[in-house]
């Protein structure tokens, strides 16, 4: 009693031949499989965190969000069906940032065609930042190529107080003009250490691209799309 037996040769060659089973999944549960969203602290180090503003103050009931929390794709999945589900990373204020409010010079840009909604974007993105006592916010006007060739709008709350009731953007936007060598030399010299870029497909791969190129750079700055 107590004792296990080595099983036969030919049973151990046997079982070394058989392909190894799928590993067990818990009955009623899928496996999530969340995106990989860079982070800046990837490729900048030594930041420093600083607690978020909206969770101290007058804004205490704000809840933060985890960072590791996801959204699933899909709540409806059929019997049996254990595939991978793609994930989204919550949005939402976590409890710490990585730029203090006054250090922070952001700029938003509006690419390719007109849609619906595009001036709701850009004021939702000024008056969010306000919320967290931001107050320099530039204005890119008309597309990639206005990083480089035009000049930066100050944008404030006050200067968007009704530009979500009229159509169009009013930074302007057109497609082409992207070259991220002239972007990011144009960001650099700026300051600019927060983009927030508004468009289609077509516009974030070009923030995909400036994201490396940010990267490539160590500089510290966040593309946002």
């Amino acid at each position: 009693a107590g004792v296990r037996l080595a099983p036969p040769a030919h049973a151990e060659k046997k079982k070394a031949a058989a392909p190894a089973p799928a590993p067990a999944k818990a009955e009623g549960f899928v496996q999530a499989r969340p995106a990989h969203v860079p982070h800046i602290s990837e490729w900048v180090t030594n930041l420093i965190k600083y607690p978020n503003p909206l969770t101290q103050g007058k804004l205490s009931e704000v809840v933060s969000v985890d960072p590791a929390e996801v959204i699933v794709q899909s709540i409806a999945v059929k019997e049996g069906d254990y595939h991978d589900l793609p994930t989204f990373r919550r949005a939402g204020p976590t409890a710490d940032i990585y730029w203090e409010p006054q250090e922070v010079r952001a700029c938003v840009v509006t690419c390719g065609g007109l849609s619906p909604g595009l001036n709701n974007v850009v004021r939702g993105i000024v008056t969010t930042l306000a919320h967290y006592g931001v107050d320099s916010v530039y204005g890119i006007q008309f597309g990639y190529k206005g990083f480089y060739a035009s000049d930066y709008l100050q944008l404030n709350a006050r200067r968007l107080h009704l530009s979500h009731h009229t159509g169009g953007s009013m930074l302007g936007a057109s497609r082409g003009g992207f070259d991220q060598t002239k972007i990011m030399d144009a960001v650099e010299a700026r300051g600019i250490n927060q983009v927030y870029i508004v468009g289609g497909d077509g516009t974030h791969r070009g923030a995909q691209k400036l994201h490396e190129e940010a990267r490539r750079r160590g500089l510290k700055v966040a593309i946002v799309g």
